[in-house]
């Protein structure tokens, strides 16, 4: 999932537009040129299926939340997202996470995105979410702080800032030698916990072990 902070100045068509032109740009995504994907206007905000133009085994689509005037409260629930769900056999999972996961948080324009291992994980963890940010009143997993570290992720300065109060080249430092891969990837961070597949207990490890890393000054 990639996730881009929404602007009021934004037009969802301009937006759509310039977030295609930068996509196409990606040929492995594609068995036809994505120009002539239309947005499904619901209401205020738009959305598209991505599916007929992706290559086999690629399934995506593209969410833009409405545009209030003067009503865009910086949360979570006004952010822009594309989502991708990718069969094992259409690229090697590796190549995924470092060669196409990168290129694809910086074209969307992406302030937080991951790779997720586990949906019903990814549930659950939304159903916490949800009572926590009732219960506490700020923005539980969307652009003030991070519920879950998944083994591929990209923050960017603001987020880092905001989560772990700590500066981009700060939580560099701290998770280098802890994970495979990580560093500064355009004016976030990229992170690598492991570019296998893995399962629950794995991801859960992999979550202990960044959190422990950043959560604590």
């Amino acid at each position: 999932m990639f996730r881009h902070r929404a602007l009021e100045s934004e037009a969802i068509g301009e937006r759509h537009a310039l977030v295609l032109d930068r996509l196409r740009a990606m040929p492995w995504l594609w068995k036809k040129d994505p120009l002539g994907v239309k947005l499904d206007t619901n209401g205020e905000s738009a959305g598209c299926d991505l599916t007929p133009f992706l290559r086999e085994g690629v399934a995506g689509a593209l969410s833009y939340s409405a545009r209030y005037p003067g009503r865009m409260e910086d949360m979570a629930m006004f952010d822009d997202f594309l989502l991708f769900e990718i069969e094992e056999t259409a690229i090697c999972y590796e190549e995924l996470c470092l060669e196409v996961f990168p290129p694809l948080a910086i074209r969307f324009g992406s302030y937080r995105a991951s790779i997720v291992n586990d949906i019903d994980l990814a549930l659950d963890d939304f159903e916490q979410v949800c009572e926590l940010t009732q219960r506490q009143g700020i923005d539980i997993d969307g652009r003030d702080t991070v519920f879950r570290f998944d083994p591929v992720s990209y923050f960017d300065q603001e987020l880092c800032r905001r989560a772990f109060q700590l500066e981009v080249d700060q939580v560099v430092a701290r998770l280098q030698g802890n994970v495979q891969h990580v560093a500064r990837l355009d004016d976030g961070v990229f992170i690598v916990a492991t570019s296998a597949v893995v399962d629950r207990p794995e991801i859960e490890a992999i979550h202990h072990t960044i959190s422990g890393l950043l959560m604590t000054q």
